[in-house]
């Protein structure tokens, strides 16, 4: 999805901003992210380490880093990820809204 919030990029103490980056060239990847069979295999099979260590946050960036295109389209703001009890709350919230 398209960010909506300023992002600002850090320096390494995370104590000063570097650069305030461009909104409107930022999305938020969400899951599920789709690719086909042959292409995903091939990147778990090229970056067995790497994804062994955690290297790779999600699938796309270990498609992107085997050089194949990845494309974007447009999710939905309601498919949340959950890592923290706000995030809890907003997904009780959304489910009420089907009530």
């Amino acid at each position: 999805m398209p960010v909506k919030h300023t992002v600002k990029r850090v320096d390494g103490t995370r104590s000063f901003v570097e650069a305030t980056l461009n909104r409107n060239e930022l999305w938020e990847a969400q899951t599920p992210q789709v690719f086909r069979k042959d292409v995903l295999l091939n990147a778990y099979a090229m970056l067995e380490a790497d994804v062994q260590a955690g290297v790779f946050t999600d699938e796309a960036a270990m498609v992107e880093q085997c050089g194949y295109r990845v494309r974007i389209l447009r999710g939905d703001y309601k498919n949340i990820k959950i890592t923290t009890e706000e995030d809890m709350i907003i997904a009780r919230a959304f489910l009420q809204e089907g009530d």
